[in-house]
């Protein structure tokens, strides 16, 4: 196995991984109809849906791989169904480490999905609730990922 640094370089895959379950907020970039990044940020449903994603229907395929929940109504919707490449980038700024995850997105219609990932307490963010008409569900599928510690960079194409 490559050494890089300090740590061999499953374990630099493993540290990145981490980063990904710990943080509450992911920051999602997606293009605009003009063909500009626009970012926001969202819950990172890894954490705060842990419970949900780490078993059952909800279980993303594969490391780095996630789900998006978010308003119909809103921009990025209509944006992500036309071009489903997006970024997502999770940052721990107190240690100075960063986990950029290219990938795609595509629309989830699967009940079973839905309602795993869907928590009650989301009512006054979805207007009707899960059945409502306001709540989305994107399924992320990683492509590429880049792991920002101290001074390195490591790239992982998955």
């Amino acid at each position: 196995m490559e050494r890089r640094g300090n740590m061999m370089k499953n374990d630099v895959y493993k540290a990145a991984l981490a980063l990904t379950l710990r943080e509450g907020l992911v920051n999602v970039s997606s293009l605009d109809e003009s063909g500009y990044p626009e970012t926001r940020a969202m819950f990172n449903l890894l954490k705060v849906r842990n419970d949900a994603l780490s078993t059952g229907p909800a279980r993303p395929e594969g490391d780095f791989a996630t789900y998006l929940a978010t308003n119909t109504g809103s921009r990025k919707v209509p944006l992500m169904r036309k071009d489903g490449r997006v970024c997502l980038y999770y940052c721990d700024g107190q240690n100075f480490e960063g986990c950029s995850v290219r990938g795609r997105v595509g629309e989830v219609f699967d009940e079973a999905i839905r309602r795993a990932i869907w928590i009650p307490d989301w009512e006054m963010y979805y207007q009707g609730g899960i059945d409502g008409g306001d709540f989305t569900v994107l399924r992320f599928v990683p492509e590429r990922v880049r792991y920002y510690h101290g001074l390195a960079v490591e790239e992982f194409v998955l």
